[in-house]
């Protein structure tokens, strides 16, 4: 495992630029990464359970590889991220503890990255201050522990702009290696990140019109690599656009100004923190009022130079919502944000660009009212408060440990969560009943109430989502 990190860690210095490269510094960052990493692990461990996905995730890595695939084939993931966990399940198993760490891994790589990538795109003097947003979003907390692939997709989108940028100034091997190692990676880890790799052809087309011939090189080299799974991806598309499933709000290309709304709000201000709290209400007056008196005196041409991180932003978010309103039409517009975390940091990116000829009094303040209102974010977080999705802060453990020693049945919407905490307690609870019909639970209390003519029948309803089949 040591010799593991020493590796990646020297991959990632190897992102910067020769003249840039301060490793002694940059290890401090390295470690302070970790240590919040480990601070958000130690944080899930103890105050969440996992989610009906997160134990999908589980489910699918611990089948064979085969299987596997076949899994994937009904649904709408590419496999990269599953046959890591595969290979993790198969060292340490399916703890909650253990798959736990093997997201807190990825977490601490992910706000290191993001360092190196605030480094490379804000002036000097402001990269570390807007780390810190970084750092402290609440909503990068709410889905880096979540057993799923949003913080590897992120991940490898920033390791495609460090290699991108690094290629942009030497197309030599080892930085087209890279490159396209990270394409590679992308395609095979989620579909929406992989606007990535259309956003560089975009990009090279306005700003460096001699390097597309050379980039058209990659993308198709990534393309022939991608074959061996596009005939499961064209029985994914298949599979989603023959459901009769549509999310509500999902009906119309309104969703797209939902989706694209929702997921800056989310961005900016977190999704623990409710639209019309009070709290929320300040923290955008006054961060709006900021950028406003920021306008005046600021330098345009810096701005305008620096268009990729709100192109990718931007771009990101709306692929994101086309495929979810038009393909995956189940897919409800909460969903858009962890389906899009790889945007983050390039918000927070373009603030501190527009900011960046701003009075002192005006980028500080703006920096002190993101960390207060994130920071109030991360509390609701932290004690399960003010969730828009009610899923992500079910308590499935403490309620398994509730019903220890209840005798009778259990009717639950999200199965997989109780199934999960079941096993790993291994004590008598209700026994978990899954009719497909209405006739088919009063058959099963009418043999239950033979056998016991007292018994408890307990029900328990999280209200995912309006798309899911309605409880007999």
């Amino acid at each position: 495992m040591a010799k593991t990190i020493r590796v990646w860690r020297s991959l990632m210095f190897r992102l910067q630029t020769e003249e840039d490269a301060q490793a002694p510094s940059q290890r401090a960052e390295f470690l302070l990464s970790y240590i919040i990493a480990a601070v958000m692990t130690i944080i899930a461990i103890t105050t969440k359970s996992f989610w009906g996905d997160e134990i999908l995730s589980i489910q699918f890595a611990s089948q064979s590889i085969s299987s596997l695939f076949e899994s994937l084939s009904r649904d709408y993931h590419p496999p990269f991220y599953f046959l890591l966990l595969k290979a993790w399940i198969s060292a340490f198993g399916t703890s909650e503890i253990g798959l736990r760490v093997f997201q807190g891994i990825q977490g601490g790589t992910l706000l290191f990255l993001t360092f190196l990538l605030c480094k490379k795109f804000i002036p000097h003097s402001s990269y570390k201050l807007f780390w810190l947003l970084v750092l402290f979003s609440s909503e990068l907390w709410l889905f880096m522990p979540m057993l799923r692939y949003y913080a590897l997709a992120a991940i490898i989108v920033i390791f495609s702009t460090l290699s991108f940028e690094k290629w942009v100034k030497q197309q030599d091997i080892r930085t087209s290696g890279l490159l396209l190692l990270s394409y590679v990676l992308v395609v095979y880890t989620d579909y929406p990140s992989s606007i990535v790799i259309v956003f560089h052809l975009l990009y090279v087309t306005i700003t460096h019109r001699s390097l597309i011939l050379k980039l058209l090189l990659v993308d198709i080299v990534t393309a022939v690599a991608f074959l061996p799974w596009l005939i499961i991806t064209l029985s994914q598309i298949e599979h989603l656009t023959s459901t009769t499933q549509i999310a509500d709000l999902n009906a119309s290309p309104k969703a797209l100004l939902l989706k694209t709304t929702y997921c800056l709000y989310a961005f900016v201000f977190g999704e623990t923190v409710f639209p019309f709290e009070i709290p929320l209400i300040l923290a955008g007056v006054c961060i709006a009022t900021v950028l406003l008196l920021s306008i005046k005196g600021n330098d345009w041409k810096i701005i305008a130079h620096n268009y990729y991180a709100p192109g990718l932003l931007i771009l990101g978010i709306l692929f994101t919502s086309i495929i979810t309103t038009f393909i995956s039409k189940h897919t409800s517009f909460i969903y858009t944000p962890s389906r899009t975390l790889f945007a983050l940091p390039f918000i927070i990116i373009f603030f501190g660009i527009f900011l960046i000829k701003a009075k002192p009094i005006l980028k500080y303040g703006f920096v002190f009212i993101y960390l207060m209102i994130n920071v109030y974010g991360l509390a609701n977080w932290a004690n399960n408060r003010h969730f828009l999705m009610p899923v992500y802060a079910t308590p499935w453990k403490e309620v398994i440990s509730d019903l220890q020693g209840e005798q009778g049945i259990i009717l639950v919407d999200e199965s997989l969560c109780y199934e999960y905490y079941q096993l790993q307690i291994d004590e008598d609870v209700p026994e978990l009943v899954k009719p497909a019909s209405r006739d088919e639970l009063q058959h099963i209390i009418a043999a239950k109430q033979q056998s016991s003519p007292s018994f408890f029948l307990f029900l328990i309803l999280i209200g995912r989502e309006s798309t899911e089949p309605e409880v007999p």
